[in-house]
């Protein structure tokens, strides 16, 4: 079978065309994959650079967590142990407030049993010396009784100068040595009250 130059020449292009073609499709397709593992290759790569950066920032946050921890675990360490040294300092101010106020009692019992003593050991000498001054009292005046009766007595009719003389003076010295005998026994028995000793 003949074939005329044309349809060799068009057989000869249609085979060039095709073989153009495959080329092309292969070069396409070979770029196709190389575009298509550049973009997995990129893609594993951002995938692992997100999971790297993930990773970190979960490190980051749990050492943030623990620090976070560890630092109201310090907080209320030092919280109780303030609370502990306030209540251990309100605790020693309530003692020193009661003690003080314990001894403040104890001064003033004593005080209080003190002046009591004084004013009874007044009391009992005012009271000694009323007494002193009202035995002093009735014995000048039964004194005064008993040389007025001794003076009629003796100037009786019959009776003689003398004996009046003598009993008028001892009248009259009687009562004031009973006088004098009251007044020291009245000191003897103030000087020998013993007055109250404060106690300490």
């Amino acid at each position: 079978m003949d074939v005329s130059p044309n349809d060799a020449n068009a057989q000869h292009h249609a085979l060039q065309v095709l073989t153009l073609a495959q080329r092309t499709g292969e070069e396409h397709i070979a770029s196709a994959r190389r575009e298509s593992d550049r973009i997995i290759a990129e893609a594993r790569a951002q995938a692992e650079q997100v999971m790297r950066d993930a990773q970190s920032h979960a490190q980051v946050l749990q050492k943030d967590a623990e620090k976070a921890l560890a630092d109201a675990h310090a907080s209320a360490a030092q919280i109780t142990e303030s609370a502990q040294a306030h209540s251990d300092a309100a605790q020693r101010n309530a003692e020193d407030i009661l003690n003080d106020a314990r001894n403040r009692a104890d001064e003033l019992v004593k005080a209080a049993s003190a002046n009591a003593d004084e004013l009874k050991h007044q009391a009992q000498q005012r009271f000694e010396d009323v007494v002193g001054s009202l035995a002093a009292r009735r014995e000048g005046s039964s004194g005064r009784s008993r040389r007025s009766s001794g003076s009629t007595t003796t100037t009786g009719p019959g009776s003689p100068r003398s004996c009046s003389t003598s009993s008028g003076r001892s009248g009259s010295a009687s009562p004031g040595s009973k006088t004098r005998r009251s007044t020291a026994s009245r000191s003897a028995r103030t000087s020998r009250t013993p007055r109250s000793k404060r106690r300490p």
